[in-house]
């Protein structure tokens, strides 16, 4: 784990910077968002560089990979608690950033070989809606062939710029085991994509079809030569849920 840490915060100080549906029953006020799987994405920083992204699930709470909030709460990065943000767009006019108070990693989480690879950023403004609803559809090949026209990821362009849809399409699962089992062998609960354009993306971006989110990017080639590996967000649905209602 310390050198997963240690390759981590490498990285950050060289990189450029319908369905069935559920809900947590946490409310707050603050400001609304947009009407859209984007106005859910976040983009998490560490004194001032990217992090990585972040998919909002509750009104002071956000999925982001396990391995970028597990990097905040290990002791080489005490001293820059202080310096980690989360931020939000929430309309083309308003920009919302807040501090982060608290990282909860799952606790099956394998630093090793990135297994069940979500925790949970809690922020310490609220962003309010009416619900938090994120989809909880099958992800199989023939859904999301069905929904090849509508698939994106969310980048975001500079710091604080726009958050912008990447298109991408499916990988067949058959096909991403042959790219990434050498690498790491995929689970039930994670399903690829590829990019389709030339872009790099944040491990945590949120995934969606249409303007439902559908998973984050739990770990792969971020400049996209190679598949993105998802993972399934409504795959942790108790999980998320039980964790935002004990706090």
């Amino acid at each position: 784990m310390l050198v997963l840490v240690l390759v981590y915060f490498a990285h950050l100080w060289r990189a450029p910077h319908a369905g069935d549906a559920w809900r947590v029953s946490r409310r707050a006020r603050a400001p609304s968002q947009a009407a859209s799987g984007r106005g859910r994405a976040a983009l998490v920083r560490a004194g001032g560089r990217r992090a990585c992204g972040g998919v909002r699930v509750a009104a002071r709470w956000a999925a982001a990979p396990a391995h970028c909030v597990a990097a905040r709460a290990h002791p080489l990065s005490a001293h820059s608690l202080s310096a980690w943000k989360i931020s939000y767009r929430l309309h083309s006019h308003l920009y919302f950033e807040t501090d982060i108070v608290r990282g909860v990693v799952h606790s099956h989480f394998n630093g090793e070989d990135f297994s069940n690879n979500i925790g949970l950023f809690e922020q310490a403004d609220p962003i309010f809606t009416d619900d938090y609803r994120l989809d909880d559809a099958d992800v199989s090949d023939e859904y999301l062939q069905m929904n090849a026209h509508n698939l994106s990821v969310v980048g975001w362009e500079g710091i604080t710029g726009l958050p912008m849809d990447v298109p991408v399409s499916p990988v067949p699962l058959q096909r991403c085991r042959q790219y990434m089992n050498p690498v790491l062998e995929l689970r039930s609960y994670e399903f690829c994509m590829q990019l389709k354009k030339n872009y790099t993306i944040e491990h945590g971006s949120a995934m969606l079809v249409g303007a439902e989110v559908k998973g984050l990017i739990a770990w792969g080639d971020k400049s996209g030569h190679l598949p993105l590996v998802i993972l399934h967000i409504g795959y942790y649905r108790n999980w998320i849920e039980n964790i935002v209602n004990l706090y």
